[in-house]
C-alpha cells in the first residue's frame, strides 16, 4: 500500500464529502494532527481505522488499499458527450456598434448572419472532433482488455508480511494483461468472498495476501511479486 498515495485519496474524499479534517478526525475519534498526516504521507492509519474510514468516506477497504490504482480510475473518468448545438436566431444576435457612418442596418445584419454561421461551424467541429476522441479511447480500451487474463493459485504459506505482519499468501500464476487488473476482477472478487469464510486459517491471521507471477518457478520461490493485493476480513 502506497502512503503518499493513500493520503491524496483520504483528501480527495474528504473534500468530495464537505468535510475538513476538524470534522473528519470528530468522526473517527482521532486528532486533527493524525488526519493531517494520513493526508501529507507522513503516516498511514491503523487497520482497525481504516474500516471505519472506508465506511465515513463511503468507498471500499480494497479500493483504499490500492489508493494509486483507486486514483488514477477516478481521475480518468470520461465526461458524457452531448450532441446538443445551439443555434442563435437572428433576433438574439448581437449587433457590433459601427462608428463607419456608412455602414447601414442592411450590413450590420449581413455582418450578424456571418457571426451566427461562424459560431455554428465552431460547435459542429467541435462536436466531430468530440466523437472522434471518444472513438480512439474506446477503440484503446476495447484493444487493452481483449487480451484474457488468465490466473491460477499455485502456492500458499503463512508469512511475514512487511505492512501487516503474520498474513496468509496466496502465490497465483498468471498469463495475459495485468496492468489493468484491479480489485473489480471477477477472480479477485471471488477470492474475497472465500477468504472472508475461510475457516482453515487461524482466527488471529485477518488479512490475506494475494501476490501474482508470471510462472511457477517464481512462485514456488516466492520471488518478487509482479503484482499484490490484500484483502480483510
Amino acid at each position: 500500500m502506497n502512503i503518499a498515495s493513500l493520503g491524496k485519496l483520504i483528501k480527495t474524499l474528504r473534500k468530495e464529502k464537505k468535510m475538513t479534517q476538524e470534522d473528519l478526525a470528530s468522526k473517527l475519534g482521532v486528532t486533527i494532527s493524525a488526519v493531517s498526516k494520513w493526508e501529507t504521507g507522513k503516516n498511514s492509519p491503523d487497520i482497525s481505522i481504516l474500516h471505519e474510514l472506508s465506511k465515513i468516506l463511503e468507498v471500499s477497504m480494497e479500493e483504499l488499499y490500492a489508493a494509486e490504482e483507486t486514483l488514477n480510475r477516478r481521475s480518468s473518468k470520461i465526461l458524457p458527450i452531448t450532441t446538443d448545438v445551439i443555434v442563435l436566431k437572428p433576433s438574439e444576435a448581437t449587433f457590433e456598434v459601427s462608428t463607419n457612418v456608412s455602414e447601414t442596418p442592411k450590413t450590420a445584419q449581413v455582418k450578424s448572419t456571418q457571426k451566427i454561421h461562424s459560431y455554428n461551424r465552431f460547435l459542429i467541429a467541435l462536436l466531430i472532433l468530440l466523437i472522434i476522441v471518444a472513438i480512439g479511447i474506446t477503440t484503446y480500451v476495447f484493444n487493452v482488455n481483449s487480451e484474457a487474463l488468465d490466473i491460477r493459485p499455485y502456492a500458499f504459506r503463512n508469512a511475514e508480511d512487511e505492512y501487516y505482519g503474520m498474513v496468509y499468501e496466496m502465490g497465483c500464476v498468471y498469463s495475459g494483461n495485468l496492468e489493468n487488473m484491479a480489485f473489480d476482477d471477477p477472480f479477485l472478487l471471488q477470492l474475497s468472498d472465500n477468504w472472508i469464510s475461510n475457516e482453515t486459517v487461524p482466527a488471529d491471521i485477518t488479512i490475506m495476501k494475494v501476490s501474482l507471477y508470471p510462472n511457477e518457478a517464481e512462485a514456488l520461490q516466492w520471488d518478487t511479486p509482479h503484482k499484490v493485493f490484500y484483502f480483510i476480513r
